[in-house]
């Protein structure tokens, strides 16, 4: 994909597109604040970067776009369009990691905070909210579906962490339920980036057929009209002609 700024047709789809690129840092953000650890959060990011640098050719934001681009060493060309198909690939891989990290941690929150069993479960395994953080929810699920059926376990040795109080647990599955939230509205936006930027490079691919096929020889769009307008301007030209050699003559 050649680098640039973007052709009008596809304006439209590019200005959806910056708009979800602001949500996305934004959610992105909030997903820093409830606790989800960097690493989780750095594939999104990563997305974001990739759509900031269609702000190239925005008249606000291009010198923020272009001081990032520098940043990033050119790490999409010379920007413009010519980051939008890795955006698009990276927001609909986000958009399925968002689903399954809803679902992971939806499971979780089912156990610990809609049953005793959960809680049970954790209070043997020893991990307390200020421990773990909201990142660490798969290996925390392993630990509540194998403790939670292991009915009348003794507690192992030597974990005697006293249990969650009323204040905790209502801390941390707000925290969960607020990030079950941020998480859901992050993957309906990268479906939606996706979606807009995968119309738009089948616009530019449509573009790009056109402009190969034009030096082959074969007509654009327009062509008829353009050709109609020469054929025209020549006709009128010869009449002009003739009838200045006809004055001449006489």
């Amino acid at each position: 994909m050649p680098a640039g700024p973007p052709p009008a047709q596809v304006a439209s789809q590019l200005a959806c597109v910056r708009w979800l690129v602001v949500v996305m840092l934004l959610l992105a953000g909030a997903r820093v604040i409830l606790g989800d650890s960097l690493l989780s959060v750095s594939s999104d990011l990563v997305s974001a970067l990739a759509g900031v640098m269609l702000f190239l050719d925005d008249d606000v934001l291009g010198c923020f776009a272009r001081c990032l681009a520098n940043a990033t060493a050119g790490c999409c060309g010379s920007g413009g369009v010519a980051c939008l198909a890795p955006f698009t690939i990276m927001s609909a891989l986000n958009g399925f990691g968002g689903i399954f990290r809803i679902v992971t941690l939806g499971m979780m929150y089912h156990k610990v905070c809609l049953g005793d069993d959960g809680a049970k479960a954790l209070q043997r395994e020893g991990a307390r909210p200020a421990e773990t953080g909201m990142h660490d929810e798969l290996r925390m699920l392993g630990a509540l579906l194998t403790n939670a059926t292991a009915q009348g376990a003794q507690e192992p040795a030597g974990l005697g962490k006293p249990p969650w109080s009323d204040r905790e647990v209502h801390q941390y599955c707000s925290l969960a339920a607020a990030l079950i939230g941020v998480l859901a509205s992050q993957s309906l936006v990268q479906f939606a980036a996706a979606h807009m930027g995968f119309g738009a490079l089948k616009t530019l691919q449509s573009l790009l057929s056109q402009q190969a096929g034009a030096e082959f020889g074969a007509p654009p769009w327009g062509y008829a009209a353009e050709s109609a307008a020469i054929e025209q301007a020549n006709e009128t030209a010869l009449r002009q002609a003739l009838e200045m050699s006809r004055l001449e003559a006489l």
